[in-house]
């Protein structure tokens, strides 16, 4: 059964959540008129503090119901869903996000544990879209071996198979890793300005970037143009969205 709801809505939704529930921030966000107190010296952007980017892909979900379905004696009930791959064939995209991970950031595909908005809104209003919502990491599928299509099986909370012959793969708990995990690891990361902290996740990207995708000269003539005309976290977040499809947030050490 094909998805009823959209990739943005899902999007928008999950990280409205993530960012009340952890404090989490999104890079080139505006600032509005309630938030002039964070637009005052040492708040928001403006304090030093060590940071860590967080980056998510958003997919929908393909409900399956019928146990002709492929896969499905793989469950032990219906339905289940499956969270589509873009063929390697066609887009360097799971490698770029696997590049992007082993350079030790926090990568992570997530995909809603349903298919219609109804879910969608219910989902929303009672903050559970995280519960509801697959986190796999880029790590956790592994290298595309071949340019076939590919997708990942999965009920919540599990068991979760990264196909076309399904092999069982761990999902990641982001309420976990976003409480516990992330904290920590800000604790020993150097406390640095915004628009330095940003120039690096920029710096990142385009660096894994082109590693993978051969980029012309006229193109890299207007990134640099693009560059001068943005904030540093604006052009983060607009470098992370248009080369690599993923949303960037920052996660914070909890008592900075």
């Amino acid at each position: 059964m094909d998805p009823d709801l959209s990739e943005f809505s899902f999007g928008f939704a999950l990280t409205s959540e993530l960012i009340a529930r952890h404090k989490l921030k999104r890079a080139g966000a505006p600032v509005f008129a309630t938030q002039l107190e964070e637009a005052k010296p040492g708040g928001g952007w403006d304090m030093k503090l060590p940071a860590l980017p967080i980056y998510l892909q958003f997919k929908r979900s393909d409900r399956m119901v019928l146990r002709t379905a492929k896969h499905a004696a793989k469950f032990a009930s219906m339905p289940f869903y499956r969270m589509h791959l873009r063929r390697s064939l066609h887009s360097q995209q799971h490698q770029l996000l696997l590049d992007l991970e082993n350079k030790g950031n926090h990568v992570f595909y997530a995909a809603p544990g349903f298919s219609t908005s109804e879910e969608l809104s219910d989902a929303y209003v009672k903050d559970q879209m995280t519960k509801r919502s697959l986190f796999v990491s880029p790590s956790a599928i592994g290298k595309l071996k071949d340019d076939k299509a590919h997708h990942v099986a999965f009920q919540l909370p599990g068991p979760v198979f990264f196909c076309s012959e399904p092999v069982r793969i761990n999902p990641t708990d982001i309420d976990a890793l976003l409480s516990n995990v992330v904290p920590e690891q800000a604790t020993s990361v150097d406390e640095v300005d915004a628009n330095e902290f940003f120039r690096g996740v920029a710096d990142d990207l385009l660096s894994v970037y082109e590693s993978r995708e051969s980029v012309p000269q006229q193109r890299r003539l207007e990134l640099q143009l693009l560059r001068e005309r943005r904030e540093p976290a604006e052009f983060a977040g607009l470098i992370a969205r248009t080369l690599f499809d993923v949303d960037l947030l920052v996660a914070t050490r909890a008592d900075a």
